[in-house]
């Protein structure tokens, strides 16, 4: 697999095709685009990052194994996606969410539905969290 830099433009479709601009390259043809534009992570004063005991998103995907127990701050997507992938690599996981519902601003049907269905994978969600200082 190779990898591409660069400012892309989608130019349409062409049948079953999308066809992207990608500055510096030859226009590239794909069936499927997913953008993902990255995230930011933000650091809390209340849990500083160690590197070890306390990550971001780049930490917790570099684990040399697979954690027993992991607790997630931020139900957001990034957080709410590791946590689905180490609960299905076997870590018990707690995500704690400040917001009283996940995906604020969403649909309450959905919202409600997506906490169910990571419900079911075995995530522990907890709604409403409030995070005090770090105990170690």
């Amino acid at each position: 697999m190779s990898s591409l830099q660069g400012r892309a433009s989608l130019l349409g479709r062409d049948g079953d095709l999308w066809r992207i601009a990608l500055a510096g390259s030859d226009e590239l043809r794909a069936q499927h685009v997913i953008i993902a534009t990255g995230s930011i992570p933000r650091v809390l004063p209340q849990a500083p990052l160690d590197g070890v005991h306390v990550v971001d998103n780049s930490g917790a995907l570099a684990f040399a194994e697979v954690p027993k127990r992991l607790v997630i701050i931020g139900a957001g997507v990034i957080g709410l996606e590791l946590g689905s992938v180490w609960r299905r690599l076997g870590s018990e996981v707690t995500i704690l969410e400040a917001a009283a519902s996940l995906y604020a601003g969403a649909d309450d049907q959905i919202a409600k539905e997506a906490l169910r269905a990571f419900g079911k994978q075995g995530l522990k969600i907890h709604l409403r969290a409030q995070i005090d200082r770090s105990r170690r």
